[in-house]
């Protein structure tokens, strides 16, 4: 190790990380108390692997849709990625993600087992902000509202069975309902949320027992389920006798003041199943969902989680609880509900002025626009020739389960400064026109 430093006058610390490098690369081994040697290499294979074996134990593929892509991919400089719902790191809650993950990681039940329903501090959190009658038995914790939703489709429902979902609607619920062997099932909306009038006429002709809702800001048309269609879902829900899955995905990112309780608060039969996200809010990273149930529909969906994955983890969870208790979690909030009412709004006047052909609605909270375009504009074109001028958007087509015949897109505003999606709208603005 001495020669090396002095032959190539480096530091202890690098030729140590360069050798942990080469070991996790297999160039190199380490054996205590004899030293560091370079491995052999490996002798490559002549033969092309085959592995056409597969095709014929996985059968036929399942044709599952697409809609998730876009959080895979990277940012790459002098692209702006209207796409991605995320707010930017600076509006996340590292601070004092940083400070409760301090708290707990140096405490023993942090890594040890804890209950199937999660520990027991965070449910009552959640269920306090529920207020009564709910309780922490009625918590369920999972890592992330993916899982919770893949949960649901697959221990309330059988293979074959209609899901009702709103069209348009959040892709991920579709391709987990997919893969779960369900049938996504549309049911219109409007401005106002789910139309009640159709979702009976849905759930009489299919004979579905479970309907996904985002009755607030839902994605992507950031609509608000009105009060007068709240009651009468609930009473639709009573009267076929199914369950109504409440997406509440950004429960904390009302902007222009507080849109109602949830859904679940005024359902007192259980017909209610409420997932409520944080990653939001606080940041991607931060996997952890509540599910709040009762009666068998509860016990069910514990022993789901049970046999996937035991429990989440339990030192996530303290995190969250730690964060949520957090004096500063309050003040986190307004600033970055503030940040996003200030981008919002800076979006929807800079399309207004550069491209103001299309139609945008400001949406009274959550993380994106609808975009509604002219007739005669395809989406898919126009997504290209926007990606051609370094700004990335998601097309309509991508949320709706039918073809509307209409163009959309779905502009998240939370990813960049109102300096950048000014420079935004302009670009859009030029593709726009180049197609028009």
């Amino acid at each position: 190790m001495r020669e090396l430093q002095q032959r190539f006058s480096v530091s202890p610390v690098t030729v140590q990380r360069v050798v942990r490098q080469l070991v996790m690369e297999g160039r190199a081994v380490t054996r205590p108390g004899d030293g560091t040697f370079i491995t052999r290499p490996a002798i490559a294979d002549a033969g092309a692997v085959d592995h056409s074996w597969q095709t014929v134990v996985l059968g036929r593929s399942p044709v599952v849709p697409g809609g998730l892509e876009h959080l895979t991919h990277e940012r790459t400089s002098g692209t702006i990625a209207l796409d991605n719902a995320f707010p930017e790191p600076t509006l996340q809650a590292h601070e004092l993600l940083a400070k409760a993950t301090a708290r707990c990681v140096r405490r023993t039940d942090a890594w040890d087992r804890c209950p199937p329903q999660g520990i027991p501090l965070l449910r009552e959190v959640f269920a306090a902000e529920l207020g009564a009658p709910f309780t922490a038995a009625d918590v369920l914790i999972t890592p992330g509202a993916q899982a919770a939703l893949d949960s649901i489709f697959r221990v309330l429902a059988r293979p074959g069975d209609p899901v009702v979902l709103e069209d348009p609607c959040y892709p991920g619920a579709v391709v987990a309902a997919t893969l779960s062997g369900l049938v996504p099932t549309p049911v219109p909306t409007d401005d106002h949320g789910v139309l009640p009038d159709a979702l009976a006429d849905v759930l009489a002709r299919t004979g579905a027992r479970l309907v996904v809702l985002q009755p607030r800001h839902a994605n992507p048309t950031g609509s608000v389920l009105s009060t007068e269609r709240r009651a009468a879902v609930r009473a639709i829900a009573q009267e076929f006798g199914c369950f109504v899955v409440e997406d509440d995905w950004v429960r904390d990112l009302d902007l222009d003041g507080p849109t109602g309780p949830p859904l679940i608060a005024d359902d007192q039969h259980g017909h209610v199943i409420s997932i409520r996200s944080l990653s939001k809010a606080s940041a991607p990273g931060m996997r952890i969902a509540a599910v709040t149930a009762r009666g068998p529909a509860l016990a069910r969906l514990v022993s789901a989680r049970l046999a996937a994955d035991f429990f989440a983890a339990p030192l996530l969870q303290a995190t969250a609880a730690e964060l949520l208790m957090a004096p500063g979690w309050q003040r986190h909030l307004l600033t970055l509900r503030a940040a996003l009412a200030e981008r919002r709004d800076t979006l929807v006047h800079a399309l207004a002025e550069h491209a103001p052909s299309l139609s945008a609605t400001a949406p009274r909270g959550g993380v994106a626009l609808w975009v509604h375009l002219p007739v005669g504009v395809d989406e898919a074109a126009l997504a290209i020739e926007c990606a051609g001028r370094g700004v990335r958007v998601a097309v309509g087509s991508t949320y709706e389960l039918t073809a509307s015949g209409a163009g959309h897109l779905r502009l998240a505003y939370g990813k960049d400064d109102p300096t950048t999606l000014v420079t935004a709208a302009e670009r859009i603005g030029a593709a726009l026109r180049s197609l028009t």
